[in-house]
């Protein structure tokens, strides 16, 4: 007879068939969200699926605020992340990083300064908090010298990237 018994079934149920066919579904899902490729669109289809199902999956949210982003499609790219933001996101810096360069998108450069600068008090060392607060500051036009300053700094923690090409124009 065993000395003890282990009765912890969340560590050993079994997987419900409908999870474990949306899990092998999307196993073979290898495309970017944001291409225009067939792929891509596959992905893109079944983040949206899993978005309209999981409506509250802060996850999926993201990844649909990204995708927006990335597809030029800033106005919902901003509702997604200012509602993440809204909803628990004040202390995450890639969350208000990206959240900046949507509001600077949209040319609201007042709101992505300080949501910049936010993103950076939170982590000075973030290369991606120094790129966007700079990046919201040289849209301002005002500190100029700031700004450059921090996009060095992230230039030099990540390598150059076409935002910061940009930026420094």
């Amino acid at each position: 007879m065993p000395d003890s018994v282990y009765l912890d079934y969340a560590a050993t149920a079994p997987l419900h068939p409908a999870a474990a066919a949306a899990v092998l579904a999307g196993q073979g899902l290898i495309g970017n969200p944001s291409s225009a490729h067939s792929a891509g669109l596959a992905a893109a289809e079944a983040l949206s699926r899993w978005l309209a199902a999981n409506p509250s999956s802060r996850d999926a949210q993201r990844l649909a605020g990204v995708m927006s982003a990335l597809a030029g499609d800033w106005p919902r790219a901003r509702l997604f992340l200012e509602h993440l933001r809204d909803t628990g996101g004040w202390q995450d810096v890639q969350l208000l990083s990206d959240l900046a360069l949507a509001q600077l998108r949209l040319g609201a450069i007042a709101e992505a300064t300080a949501t910049g600068e936010r993103a950076y008090r939170l982590q000075r060392w973030s290369p991606v908090a120094a790129q966007a607060w700079g990046m919201t500051l040289a849209g301002e036009g005002e500190r100029r010298g700031t700004a450059m300053a921090l996009l060095r700094k992230a230039e030099r923690m990540m390598g150059d990237n076409p935002l910061l090409a940009e930026a420094r124009r």
